[in-house]
Parts: C-alpha cells; structure tokens; sequence
C-alpha cells in the first residue's frame, strides 16, 4: 500500500469532520427542534384531557365521524380507544403523532458516519484509480446510509437513495467545477 501526500489525508480528514459534525448537527437540532414541538403537542394534550375529558372525547368522536364512521360506532370506538389510551388514542389521531413517527435526533444524525468511506477509499484506492473511486465511494455511500435510513425510519427505500445519489452526485459535479475555475 502506498502512502498518500500528507496534505491530501488531512484536506480529506478536515473535510470529514467539518463536513460530517456540520451535518450531523444540522441534523440533530432540526430533529431535536421537531421532538421538542412533538413533546409540546404531547403535553398539551394531556392536560387538554386531564382538564376537559368529556370535550376531547367529543372531538375525537368527531374526528371519527369526519372519517366516515356512524356516529354510533365512531362513539363506540372512541370509548374503547381512550379507555386503553387516551393520550395515545388523542395524539395519534388529532395531531398526527404516534411512537412510530416520533422525531429521534440521534438516529438523523448517524447518516453523517457515512463519510467515513470516502476517507477509506483515499487510503485503500491506487493513485490511478483515486479520483473515480471516491466519486464511486461516495455516491455508494450515500445510497448505503439513505437505505439504512429510509430502513429504519419505515420509508421507502429506493425513492429516497435514489434522490439523494443523484443530488450527490450533482452537489459533487458543482464541487469539481471548482478545479476548473482557480
């Protein structure tokens, strides 16, 4: 294995931590600023049931009834539902939130790990075979940590890899134009 010049291992590790903190941060605080206005949600709501029973239940009836039950049996599933969970019954169905679709900070921002292999890539590649492996490694990558994503976060897979490869693979031709231009 051949040693790389020193001063492409360390643009390529700057780049890594400043880009990856920068992403993951990003990433982190937008979630974590979504959680926060989910937990906000959840406790208003809690107290809305604490405070008024009778009226939340009668919103959530007819929510049921605006989804196309009969009043009967929308009152029916309404006494059911809120008798095993209120709350749970409540966020999920008046606001959109469940544990399924809960805002998690920490899993956005594990995505950004992903620059990782271009890192390797400069270390492993032939100086030959450098420059079009980290674009190749790259874009992998993106799909690998989108897939993995998407995968956990219940969403389709290949919808969102392919986006992301291909506003890659664009955000990496922009990049390159620079070379050209200094």
């Amino acid at each position: 294995m051949e040693l790389r010049p020193p001063t492409l291992l360390v643009t390529c590790v700057a780049g890594l931590i400043s880009g990856a903190a920068s992403m993951a941060a990003d990433e982190y605080i937008s979630i974590k600023s979504q959680q926060d206005i989910e937990k906000n949600a959840l406790d208003m709501e809690a107290r809305e049931l604490k405070c008024h029973p009778e009226p939340e239940l009668q919103k959530l009836k007819n929510f049921y009834i605006q989804r196309g039950l009969q009043h009967a049996l929308a009152e029916k599933v309404t006494k059911q539902l809120t008798a095993h969970n209120a709350l749970d019954a409540h966020t999920r169905d008046e606001i959109g939130i469940s544990n399924r679709t809960l805002a998690r900070p920490l899993l956005a921002a594990a995505p950004s790990v992903g620059s990782l292999f271009p890192l390797i890539a400069i270390i492993v590649l032939s100086e030959s075979y450098l420059d079009k492996g980290i674009m190749v490694v790259g874009i992998i990558s993106l799909g690998l940590m989108v897939v993995l994503a998407s995968y956990v976060g219940g969403v389709c897979i290949w919808r969102g890899s392919v986006r992301v490869m291909i506003w890659g693979i664009i955000a990496m031709l922009f990049s390159s134009l620079g070379r050209f231009i200094i």
